[in-house]
């Protein structure tokens, strides 16, 4: 099982689980002021730790490695993501949110949960087709919001806009939006996120 670290909703009940999911190097407690700059006081946020250490960097965690079995270690942390998810019980809604790795794994994980989540959010990552998606027996496919810096060096924009085209092909409703970033997040993406959730949830 997934580590994970649970932030409550602010509010009496929450509208929605977020699965915050950290990049490379990073790990699930790097993430926990932005349950406080969304400001969204109606959702239940769950900060998961990936599975695998980065060599030589303490702390560090990854969800797959950068080697030939690039689409093994995604296709593993998938399952294993959607096995917390499922821990958390479908109640109420999920959303997946997550950065760089975290992005791959929101977008892979979010295209093959079902029921399928409320929404997806991808800042900073590319999309990474690891297995084929699930039938849908009629369930939609979550809106997803990609989000990506036109000065990001770590992951080029080319990767997002390719994640655009290729999602959009197989019928996921997209909104792409670029900024003038580099690998980061700022202010510009929390308004963009928190504009996107709200639209997509009853917040």
């Amino acid at each position: 099982m997934l580590e994970s670290v649970v932030v409550e909703a602010k509010a009496p009940r929450a509208v929605a689980t977020v699965f915050v999911l950290h990049g490379r190097g990073s790990n699930a407690r790097d993430m926990l002021p932005l349950a406080e700059a969304l400001d969204l006081a109606a959702l239940r946020y769950v900060f998961v730790e990936a599975p695998l250490a980065v060599a030589g960097l303490p702390g560090g965690r990854q969800w797959y490695e950068f080697t030939a079995e690039h689409d093994r270690g995604i296709k593993a942390s998938t399952d294993l993501l959607l096995a917390a998810v499922a821990a958390h019980g479908t109640e109420p809604p999920s959303v997946f949110l997550g950065f760089s790795q975290g992005a791959v794994l929101s977008l892979s994980a979010g295209l093959h949960l079902l029921p399928p989540p409320a929404a997806i959010v991808a800042l900073s990552g590319y999309f990474a087709p690891a297995q084929p998606l699930p039938p849908r027996n009629g369930a939609p496919l979550p809106p997803s919001l990609l989000v990506h810096g036109n000065a990001d060096q770590v992951i080029p924009v080319e990767f997002g806009r390719e994640a655009e085209r290729n999602l959009r092909a197989l019928g996921v409703p997209v909104e792409y939006r670029e900024f003038p970033l580099g690998h980061q997040i700022d202010q510009a993406v929390l308004a963009a996120i928190r504009a996107f959730l709200r639209s997509h949830l009853a917040l």
